[in-house]
């Protein structure tokens, strides 16, 4: 039996609560994903075709921190991105000097 999807499609690259622990959020080699911890499910989900190193959520907010591997229009490598899911917008970017 052949599988049609890659076994890279799931990849997790960073795991991380938000700061009252009822939500988790995974970086995974294709974007992020938001999951709340009780009941656990799936609640946000983004693809932006490229690897993320970390992604944060801001308390319980739809503002993440972004930090990619690759250059992406939402989180380029080296620098911090604030990416506010709800208007799909970057609002802040930084850089390392």
């Amino acid at each position: 039996m052949q599988s049609t999807s890659s076994s890279f499609d799931n990849i997790i690259n960073d795991i991380r609560f938000n700061g009252d622990r009822s939500c988790m959020a995974l970086a995974t080699n294709k974007g992020f994903k938001i999951y709340s911890v009780e009941p656990f499910e799936l609640k946000q989900s983004r693809d932006f075709g490229a690897p993320l190193q970390l992604v944060e959520m801001i308390n319980r907010s739809n503002l993440l921190a972004l930090v990619g591997f690759k250059e992406t229009p939402f989180a380029p490598p080296e620098k911090l991105a604030i990416f506010d899911d709800s208007t799909f917008v970057c609002i802040i970017k930084t850089h390392k000097e």
